[in-house]
């Protein structure tokens, strides 16, 4: 009712980074952004921005700009973006926005580091160059975790939603599907404390929490 995405009041190319197991880049029900500051396939870094040849994203896994195919990236990117109105698949939340893929995990927290800080990288080079490189990202989302982790055994983790959060990214991040409180349990990430993290969980079509979700303050 209020926005599908698209343009920012300011004329800003509203981007979500999703960083999940991949993304279908040749879907045509998915709008994906694009770095045309760098020339794909040349193995040069021309934009200076520490990523070679991040011409559609980066693989956080592979430590380059292979983005394949993953199932669970592609419904999850649907949700975010599908584009509306054009008659092919379906309709995502905000149907005109762009989609920056990243592929991350969380097996180890320095693949999530090296995927929160390439989104770190894409806005804060937009911001640096007044929007000439770079992209508009103002989320990212991450449907992974680990479950009965707590928070002080991952301190870069969420360092990195608070370098985000400061710079205009909001993170959000899923919380386990497990019935169990978070606040007891512990879970990575919905038991960080940071302010620039939104968790959430798995209800049904009634909005009632579903019997394997987790819950927490």
């Amino acid at each position: 009712d209020i926005s599908t995405g698209g343009l920012t009041a300011d004329g800003d190319t509203i981007v979500i980074a999703i960083i999940d197991s991949g993304s279908d880049i040749n879907s045509e029900d998915i709008d994906f952004w694009k770095n045309i500051s760098d020339i794909p396939d040349n193995g040069i870094d021309d934009d200076e921005n520490g990523y070679i040849d991040d011409y559609d994203g980066w693989n956080s896994l592979t430590h380059n700009s292979n983005i394949t195919s993953g199932n669970h990236g592609i419904h999850v990117t649907g949700i975010a973006a599908a584009i509306g109105n054009n008659e092919i698949g379906v309709a995502g939340i905000n149907w005109g926005a762009k989609v920056l893929p990243v592929i991350g995990s969380s097996t180890v927290e320095s693949v999530v580091v090296e995927a929160l800080s390439f989104v770190y990288t894409v806005r804060e080079t937009y911001d640096i160059t007044n929007g000439e490189q770079g992209a508009f990202v103002v989320a990212d989302n991450c449907s992974f975790g680990i479950d009965g982790g707590q928070p002080e055994d991952y301190p870069i983790w969420e360092a990195m939603y608070d370098s985000l959060g400061k710079i205009g990214v909001i993170s959000v991040g899923a919380t386990a599907n497990r019935n169990w409180d978070v606040d007891v349990e512990g879970d990575i990430p919905s038991a960080f404390t940071t302010d620039f993290m939104i968790s959430v969980t798995n209800t049904t079509n009634t909005d009632n929490l579903f019997v394997s979700a987790a819950y927490g303050d």
